[in-house]
């Protein structure tokens, strides 16, 4: 299952994976193992063990710094805190953020025993992540098709290529794009082509030129 899919399966559900305890983060992280990894989960008492029994052969561990920003199918590791009763907490990074905060696929966050998308600070406890290490989690959620911008998105001659000005575009393409020639945000486009860049980022041809649908720390057009 890809991450999209994983996201949309269990978003305002309650995930209660072992029948203990009710729906907690564990039961959460377990699944992602499961369905989206594809590797059998390796669980831990409480959620703060998860920072020292992580699975090393499947995740990097990688420290919080004041320059880190979590990308899209990191685990979150909040280790022991008063803020989580001491008991640590892991979510799911959406791939959103910057070094102020970020946003996660949460459960049992501030006692909400329902899966959803909650956004962090980098404190009270937050360690760092668990990044998965091998191949794309995103699986092939990437293909031809219907695209929405959730930004304002420069439409590009290549991958990474020059900036189309406005009336470089198609007439569809300048009635959704601004005065520079940027789609706005909220724009739907076509697919006709997906690329991927050696650096990791996704793009997709269109009508009007090229435009990025992710890149190694967020996602910026989403499938419609």
């Amino acid at each position: 299952m890809n991450i999209s899919d994983f996201f949309s399966k269990y978003n305002g559900k309650a995930l209660d994976r072992d029948g203990a305890y009710g729906a907690q983060c564990m039961d959460l992280y377990n699944q992602y193992q499961q369905e989206v990894m594809e590797i059998k989960p390796r669980g831990a008492s409480y959620a703060k063990y998860v920072w020292t029994t992580y699975d090393s052969n499947n995740f990097e561990k990688i420290i919080n710094t004041p320059n880190f920003v979590p990308r899209l199918g990191d685990v979150a590791v909040w280790i022991a805190d008063k803020s989580n009763e001491y008991l640590g907490h892991v979510s799911i990074c959406t791939g959103k953020g910057d070094v102020n905060s970020f946003e996660s696929f949460d459960q049992n966050w501030e006692y909400k025993q329902y899966c959803r998308y909650v956004w962090h600070n980098y404190y009270n406890g937050f360690a760092g992540v668990l990044r998965p290490k091998f191949g794309d989690i995103v699986g092939n959620e990437y293909t031809t098709g219907l695209y929405q911008t959730l930004y304002v998105m420069k439409v590009r001659d290549g991958i990474w290529g020059r900036v189309k000005s406005k009336d470089e575009l198609t007439q569809d393409g300048k009635n959704n794009s601004n005065a520079s020639g940027n789609y706005l945000a909220g724009t739907k486009f076509t697919a006709l082509e997906i690329l991927t860049h050696s650096d990791g980022s996704v793009w997709a041809r269109g009508l009007s030129g090229y435009v990025c649908i992710r890149d190694n720390s967020q996602i910026y057009c989403k499938k419609v």
